[in-house]
């Protein structure tokens, strides 16, 4: 199989300039700025924009992802969305590497599916090193509630009854990490969060796998407002303080703020990063 997106970042290489989008009815064609080809949402008024004007989203997420993954890693990300993040954990961990991601939205994942089957990253069979799995991430299997607001593919969370009121609401499966990977994963070498509040829950639910993956780093959405509709904060915080995890706010560049627990409870909203060791 020829692989485009290598052309692409071939061509990328020799000019500054991308391919123009070309809107295909139900989705947009697109390139991001690494070359990877990339299909989106027409109607999403959040990471369609960013990409179709730069070919970035979360460039700090993106290169915190690509310092600590290596060619041969596991990496699991909740919260593909239309796979933007799963494409540079992809490319990442290399051809003898592994990806799992979970993203619950039964309007991204045809997305999702279509992206990575076009940068050789998964076969028409599924096989590959990306494998994706269409379901919500908690600590108990089950099914629950996605809510998400209209035209905002980024909001997609699941229901709790001090959330925020969207719109659109589907029924989706849940599942919990270990409940699907246990078996299929020796030890994970990163995990990428952004679910709208449920990762302490997700964490929870992922207890063997932490157990086994003394050097696994997480790398997650930090939003205290949400987390506390679902979960004790200073409780889940002193959880993965028990589990030897220490505490670094990203910032530009990308920058690593250590914090002590008490601050990490309390912190505004950013991305967060958790680690056994130092960074």
């Amino acid at each position: 199989m020829i692989n485009i997106s290598r052309r692409l970042a071939s061509l990328l290489g020799q000019s500054r300039f991308r391919p123009a989008p070309v809107f295909l009815g139900d989705r947009v064609f697109a390139v991001t700025h690494r070359g990877h080809i990339i299909y989106l949402p027409p109607s999403d008024l959040d990471l369609t924009p960013r990409i179709l004007l730069d070919g970035r989203w979360e460039p700090d997420v993106e290169q915190t992802i690509g310092r600590f993954l290596h060619p041969g890693d596991t990496a699991i990300e909740l919260g593909a969305n239309v796979g933007y993040h799963t494409l540079a954990m992809a490319a990442a961990v290399g051809q003898a590497g592994q990806v799992h991601a979970f993203e619950a939205n039964p309007d991204l994942t045809p997305l999702l599916v279509a992206t990575m089957y076009a940068n050789g990253f998964r076969g028409w069979d599924g096989v590959g090193r990306v494998n994706l799995h269409e379901a919500a991430v908690l600590d108990r299997s089950g099914v629950v509630t996605l809510a998400s607001a209209p035209d905002h593919y980024a909001s997609g969370h699941v229901m709790v009854d001090s959330g925020p009121a969207y719109s659109r609401r589907i029924e989706v499966p849940a599942v919990t990490l270990d409940s699907v990977l246990s078996e299929r994963v020796g030890k994970v070498d990163l995990i990428r969060m952004d679910i709208e509040g449920s990762e302490p829950l997700a964490l929870r639910g992922a207890q063997l796998l932490i157990e086994r993956s003394p050097a696994v780093k997480i790398v997650t959405e930090w939003m205290v407002e949400f987390m506390r509709s679902r979960t004790d904060v200073e409780a889940f915080v002193a959880w993965l303080a028990e589990q030897g995890f220490k505490f670094w706010r990203i910032e530009r560049g990308p920058r690593f703020l250590r914090l002590e627990p008490s601050a990490a409870a309390s912190a505004p909203p950013c991305e967060m990063l958790l680690s056994r060791q130092n960074v």
